[in-house]
């Protein structure tokens, strides 16, 4: 599974383990996790999630 659809299902312990763990020396893994879990759960905020679209290719 990847990155994107882990976001989309919601499932933030193990997109966590996508991170570079040098982000954790500024905001521990906890505090990021509590602070993902808010913004999902935030009355006034809509959040959307879709995957990512590959619409071009090109040697440049």
């Amino acid at each position: 599974m990847d990155y994107n659809q882990l976001i989309l299902d919601k499932k933030i312990d193990d997109a966590l383990e996508y991170t570079n763990p040098k982000l954790f020396d500024i905001i521990p893994k906890e505090s990021m996790k509590s602070l993902l879990e808010d913004v999902y759960k935030m009355p006034n905020i809509e959040y959307k999630t879709s995957k990512p679209i590959i619409s071009e290719i090109s040697d440049s």
